[in-house]
């Protein structure tokens, strides 16, 4: 077949080849998928590309704009033309091909289901085969469906038939889609969903099972525990929805083991606890008890709750916060502390709590600059403080290390000159040398992830109009726009994006250098070379963006629901390119889940994600954020969806303002994307140097 890549050349031959000669479209799918020797490379892909635009050719014709809605959509008629032959071949290939590639999403799971209903109908060959190979597909692998999909498989369906869906998906090792499934026929029995992000809904759904206990419904609340607990989900709901089961009547329906194990869930204390549960816990406890929770958390390893808790009640006293990032108000909150005249009593929780922060903090190396100065000035106070003292033997550090010897330890480990120094140091002694260009870069990185890019007048412009969205535009309205996010998310997660092609950028550097035509030449390049490309890549993308944002700006309210999805598409093919520049492959699944954590995190997600500590080399990379974390994929694109729409989804909205629209698509766009491609550049800097120098 010949080497097509673009959406556009591989809709016109299979225009043609419909129109011309149908059967002949049939042979050349077939030579790779029929192929003795299966291939499952770029050929392979190419295939699968082809074989998606011949379906909508055939089912809903393609003009402009990005080609995955209309793949959707004739995945989706596929089930309704089943008299018509060609397109249910078409539909039985492209399940195969995916089935290969390992499609894991909505559209994959909808002809799988396609394809075991009709295997064994007396197909012809080779269709049986592809029927038969996309149905196992279907009954082994672990999928990641959105939320409205699976809001489809269930909410039809009878309590029972749902109770057996989700029991299911169980006992087949995959907990994400399990509780997916029991969480929306929840809500549909309880709190019905129609637009917008699931969450709301689901979250209400359960208050209301835990309020009213419908007997109908305790077996699916039941499997909804096992679920949580089965998949080690860490949100707050579901360690609530646990805890309910094991205290209500429906602990009759577990064993005793089971029982034992739920119990064990609920206090293991390793949930996340966001900011905003805190905050309210700080303002409704008094001191005695926000220090009880505080020991709790700490005594039972859940060292970032309570960080966090004491944070916040710092927060509660000198800084009040409402929503968005606390960042900020821990900051400012530290510093008031600090300088407060007269000091806060000590017997005060504002005292205590910072106290014991500081010696979370020391514990922890955590090398922020409100970090460093709180501990700084309160280890040079009162290094004997109880809360100090406290809290730094509670987090595992031995008692025959003084205040004084951790201190000296966290100078060397936060300071940015130490760190630069001490990586320096360590690669010269390995017979390496940094050179004077690497040394700033790594000491520009560290800097970055320290303090992010600086506030601008946008992000004021921008947190003000954020305020104002609920006033000025209808929730309906907002909550559509934010819906495409998730959707934009997940096909980038499933593979389906054309954003992570890297020949454009390995052309460029071999145009500047012609030894570098692999990523592993690439990996070898000089440093200064690399920032030079990247730096450009940011550039062209800012301008992209903006020129993207005004058109959909003026464009109305029905551009702006398209905004988003491109806007993403944008700032992913632009991180997908830093990547490739920097040597990293932005194909692989790991590399996808990285750039959806820049995407919807930016730096301060960054400084969270990245594994800061050198010594970890090659194997530095992404906490699990927007990855796969066993049990909750669904939930954590979720998470991401939210991240993302929390960063600039409501004051996207506002371009449905006439007259602002233009200038408001513009300028989020541009600042969206300077700060998401500057972030991804440090990032992926940072992740270059741990990498060369990952054997000193």
């Amino acid at each position: 077949m010949a080497p097509v890549t673009s959406y556009e050349e591989h809709y016109a031959r299979a225009r043609r080849l419909i129109g011309e000669d149908p059967a002949s479209l049939c042979e050349e799918l077939d030579r790779v998928l029929a192929a003795a020797d299966k291939d499952l490379g770029e050929r392979l892909e190419q295939t699968a590309r082809l074989c998606e635009m011949a379906l909508v050719a055939r089912l809903d014709p393609w003009w402009t704009g990005p080609a995955q809605p209309n793949i959707r959509r004739a995945v989706r008629r596929v089930e309704g033309a089943l008299h018509d032959g060609l397109a249910l071949e078409l539909a039985l290939r492209l399940a195969a091909a995916w089935a290969r590639l390992g499609r894991v999403d909505d559209d994959a799971h909808r002809l799988g289901r396609l394809a075991a209903r009709v295997a064994g109908t007396g197909l012809p060959h080779p269709a049986e085969a592809y029927a038969q190979e996309a149905a196992r597909h279907l009954e082994r692998a672990l999928f990641l469906p959105g939320a409205e999909y699976a809001y489809e498989l269930v909410k039809d369906v009878s309590l029972e038939r749902a109770a057996a869906q989700a029991s299911e998906q169980l006992a087949r090792g995959n907990p994400s889609f399990a509780a997916q499934l029991a969480e929306l026929r929840l809500v549909r029995a309880l709190d019905d969903w129609y637009v917008g992000p699931a969450l709301p809904n689901i979250e209400g759904a359960l208050q209301s099972y835990r309020a009213e206990r419908p007997p109908e419904l305790q077996e699916l609340a039941v499997i909804l525990a096992r679920a949580y607990v089965k998949g080690g989900f860490v949100d707050l709901r579901a360690r609530d929805h646990v805890l309910a089961i094991i205290e209500g009547d429906e602990a009759h329906l577990l064993g005793p083991e089971e029982a034992i194990g739920f119990r064990e869930y609920v206090d293991r204390d390793c949930f996340d606890y966001p900011y905003a549960h805190l905050h309210a816990l700080a303002a409704a406890l008094d001191a005695e008890e926000v220090r009880a929770l505080v020991r709790r958390h700490t005594r039972n390893g859940s060292l970032v709750a309570a960080q966090r808790l004491c944070e916040m009640a710092l927060v509660r006293a000198y800084a009040g916060w409402y929503f968005g990032d606390p960042t900020s108000n821990v900051r400012a909150a530290i510093h008031r502390h600090l300088e407060r005249d007269p000091p806060a009593a000590p017997d005060s929780l504002e005292a205590w709590a910072a106290h014991y922060l500081a010696g979370l903090y020391a514990a922890t190396l955590e090398g922020s600059a409100h970090a460093r100065s709180l501990v700084h000035a309160l280890v040079a106070r009162a290094p004997g403080a109880p809360a100090l003292v406290e809290a730094i033997h509670a987090a595992g550090i031995p008692p025959d290390v003084s205040v004084q010897e951790l201190h000296a330890l966290y100078v060397q480990s936060v300071e940015i000159e130490a760190r630069v120094e001490a990586f320096r140091a360590r690669v010269e002694a390995a017979g390496a040398r940094l050179t004077t260009y690497e040394r700033t870069a790594y000491f520009e990185v560290l800097r970055f992830l320290e303090q992010g890019d600086a506030p601008t007048v946008l992000d004021d412009v921008s947190r003000t109009v954020g305020d104002l969205v609920d006033v000025v535009v209808p929730e309906s309205l907002l909550r559509a726009a934010t819906a495409t996010v998730e959707d934009a998310l997940r096909l980038a997660v499933t593979g389906a994006s054309a954003a992570l092609r890297r020949e454009r950028i390995v052309a460029e550097l071999a145009r500047r250098d012609p030894a570098l035509r692999t990523l592993d030449r690439i990996r070898d390049a000089p440093l200064e070379l690399l920032d030079e490309v990247a730096w450009s890549i940011t550039l062209e993308n800012r301008v992209a963006a903006a020129l993207e944002g005004l058109g959909c700006g003026l464009g109305g309210p029905t551009l702006v629901l398209l905004d988003l999805p491109m806007l993403l598409l944008v700032n992913l093919n632009a991180i997908a390119a830093i990547a490739t520049t920097y040597g990293f492959d932005a194909a692989q699944a790991a590399e996808r889940d990285f750039a959806i954590g820049l995407l919807a995190g930016g730096a301060a997600a960054l400084r969270q994600r990245l594994v800061l500590d050198e010594d970890e080399g090659a194997r530095l990379g992404a906490r699990p954020g927007v990855g796969r974390p066993a049990g909750r994929g669904a939930l954590a694109l979720h998470e991401a969806a939210a991240e993302v729409a929390g960063r600039i989804g409501r004051q996207k909205v506002l371009q449905a303002i006439p007259l602002l629209g233009g200038a408001v698509g513009a300028g989020l766009n541009f600042h969206f994307t300077h700060t998401t491609t500057r972030t991804a550049v440090m990032a992926y800097r940072y992740r270059w140097l741990m990498r060369r120098f990952s054997s000193v």
